[in-house]
């Protein structure tokens, strides 16, 4: 149904892919590419803001949502989020409902969660190792993937996952604080059931995150100890309703499972270990890049656990399997960009460049035929 009008809308968005990152490939102005990546934000604003959801997309559901929270007194709308196990959600649906423009939903929440996503290549297009083209090969990789269709339809997850994929890059690759980015971790927590889990994991890992320092051992023992502490008594309500989602989601029956989605999440799993493989064939690590290096190790070893579950997740339940393959592939723009960084023998290079593109360019297309991204319209054609 409606075949022109998906068939036009994926061109377009294929399109300005491919132009977006040629333009950044042959700048050599590292403000130009972030210029570039700015614009390209505000189009993919744009395309949210023109989509055009089939009856059973996720959008229509929430659009009624929206209109829930923001209709009525405040006393009434403070209450409704007050007992919401993703409070966050229902303060966003206000203030976006408020606006009296269903099509601003969408728009708005793309350019919110691709702001958070593009951060990383716009921070690590300042380092002067940093290759236009290393940008370019990580922009394709995230967007090949296809996730436009989460991120505007969706909506919830991906955004949670997005501030907390900010987060954990903000920690590892520019050293701040847990505790300086912790309101922000809580944003993404409130937004949807995988940010609080995502949140979870992040304490747990400061016990068995690596560190020489024993003041710094200490100094995350008593963070992750203050941490659970106001948690457990305060936050109580939504780890149990967090504990009973994921126990519906398990025992459920017959639960949702779209096949080329799954293949798509698993591609995208594969060209993480792929990178994974190659960051630990790096014998050497010179002397003038410690810090990064030590960041993009950091960054392997809290994704690993990740990758295991996610890993089990696939035989046992594809949301959960789904929606934590999404937050690795924003993961895997920070990571793949360490590693280009870290070959210093040009033929690898190129090999690594051509069998990114290939892989990719052959993921996109799977994402355009058959992925969630086949619904994207922007015309009744």
């Amino acid at each position: 149904m409606y075949i022109v009008g998906r068939l036009l809308s994926l061109i377009i968005y294929a399109i300005i892919l491919v132009a977006v990152c040629f333009i950044i490939t042959n700048s050599q102005n590292k403000k130009k590419i972030n210029c570039v990546l700015n614009l390209y934000i505000i189009i993919l604003g744009i395309m949210g803001y023109f989509f055009i959801p089939h009856t059973g997309a996720d959008l229509y559901r929430l659009l009624n949502t929206m209109k829930y929270y923001s209709n009525g007194d405040w006393s009434d709308i403070k209450y409704r989020i007050l007992e919401s196990s993703t409070p966050g959600t229902g303060l966003y649906f206000c203030l976006v409902g408020n606006l009296n423009n269903d099509h601003l939903l969408p728009a708005i929440s793309a350019i919110i969660t691709f702001s958070f996503c593009f951060y990383i290549l716009k921070s690590e297009s300042d380092d002067p190792d940093t290759k236009p083209v290393y940008i370019a090969l990580a922009l394709f990789v995230f967007m090949s993937r296809g996730l436009m269709m989460q991120i505007i339809s969706n909506i919830r997850t991906i955004m949670a996952l997005s501030i907390c994929a900010f987060c954990v890059y903000k920690e590892f690759y520019k050293k701040k604080n847990l505790i300086a980015i912790l309101p922000l971790y809580i944003i993404g927590a409130s937004l949807h059931a995988m940010g609080q889990v995502i949140f979870l994991y992040r304490i747990i890992f400061l016990l068995i995150e690596k560190n020489k320092n024993p003041m710094q051992i200490c100094f995350r023992l008593v963070c992750t100890g203050a941490l659970l502490g106001v948690i457990w008594p305060f936050g109580q309500k939504y780890i149990s309703a967090l504990f009973e989602k994921g126990d519906a989601y398990v025992s459920a029956q017959n639960g949702y499972n779209y096949i080329w989605e799954k293949i798509l999440s698993a591609m995208s799993l594969l060209l993480l270990i792929y990178f994974l493989k190659i960051l630990s064939e790096q014998k050497k690590i010179q002397s003038d890049k410690n810090l990064e290096n030590e960041s993009v190790l950091n960054l392997a070893r809290y994704i690993y656990p990740l990758l295991f579950i996610d890993i089990i997740a696939f035989f046992v339940e594809f949301n959960f399997f789904q929606r934590l393959s999404w937050y690795m592939c924003i993961l895997t723009m920070p990571l793949m960009l360490s590693v280009f960084k870290l070959v210093n023998d040009p033929q690898k290079e190129k090999v690594l460049r051509e069998n990114t593109i290939a892989y990719c360019t052959f993921m996109l297309a799977l994402a355009c035929a058959r992925g969630d991204l086949c619904s994207l319209k922007f015309f009744e054609l």
